[in-house]
């Protein structure tokens, strides 16, 4: 093997050896789909919203186009349209006036009634009045307490290290097919 073929060996186990180490932080095992497909899914940004605040949500599974309604237990917030795969998104405002505990998220399909529920806690908002930013007294502590709890996903190192990785795979290709074609030009 020449010297050149050997270098190139090199770098390009280098880089395979470097992008490796990241993508086995950030990869999940594969998982197949079910089939029949199942009755489908309902996405919450949060399982424990306040209320006066917004909840994202994301349905699947209905009819195309179809009107999908959206309630808290069994107050109507607004009505969406699913997109052309049956997809229904979209956000709402939980209202000021709901009463902190559990409820039930739903959405429903105004042709085909497939429905999709959730349970939800609702938090109250607390405010803040100005005298309590400035004073030192006790009556400030219990705003410490109301710190939420993070919600399971992704941590931000796992992405940090994933972007990473995606960003160190394109550099290292753009660099490998940069000095490939000085090469070239240069015979």
């Amino acid at each position: 093997m020449s010297i050149n073929a050997l270098r190139r060996v090199a770098a390009a186990t280098s880089v395979a050896a470097l992008f490796a180490v990241p993508a086995t932080v950030v990869a999940t095992p594969a998982a197949a789909a079910p089939y029949p497909p199942g009755p489908g899914s309902l996405f919450l940004s949060t399982t424990r919203p306040f209320a006066g605040l917004p909840l994202y949500f994301l349905g699947t599974r209905f009819t195309a186009r179809e009107k999908v309604a959206v309630r808290l237990d069994t107050r109507q917030l607004r009505i969406v349209r699913a997109d052309r795969r049956g997809t229904a998104s979209g956000g709402v405002i939980i209202p000021r006036n709901t009463t902190p505990g559990p409820h039930t998220f739903s959405l429903t399909g105004l042709s085909s009634g497939h429905y999709l529920s959730k349970s939800v806690t609702v938090r109250r908002l607390f405010r803040i009045r100005a005298a309590d930013t400035t004073s030192t007294s006790i009556s400030a502590a219990p705003v410490a307490s109301q710190v939420t709890p993070r919600e399971s996903g992704p941590s931000r190192t796992t992405i940090a290290a994933g972007l990473a990785a995606v960003l160190g795979a394109f550099g290292g290709g753009s660099y490998l097919m940069h000095r490939r074609r000085r090469r070239s030009l240069h015979r």
